[in-house]
């Protein structure tokens, strides 16, 4: 994936949140469409942050999914990443 590709992050307070509502009151979650993601950032940004934080040089690679596996990246998580690349810009901007 391009490394200014926006991506969604999601924060374990906002999981355990939806996650206790749809146990208090599962009739607001039933059949409900969630949007969970707190934050839309590119691993540029995410990298751009911790630069920030830590003082150190981050950098971001992108490579093909043949080569991540290479690399050993989960091949499930290689072929979400081609997911959150062809599809999930379509989904945002619904």
């Amino acid at each position: 994936m391009a490394s200014d590709q926006p991506v969604s992050f999601i924060s374990y307070d906002t999981i355990g949140r939806v996650a206790a509502e749809a146990f208090v009151v599962p009739e607001r979650i039933n059949d409900a469409e969630i949007a969970l993601a707190d934050e839309y950032v590119s691993h540029a940004q995410v990298a751009a942050m911790l630069e920030e934080v830590t003082g150190k040089a981050v950098t971001v690679t992108s490579v093909d999914t043949a080569k991540a596996v290479e690399l050993r990246l989960a091949p499930r998580v290689a072929h979400a990443h081609l997911w959150l690349t062809d599809v999930a810009p379509l989904v945002v901007r619904c």
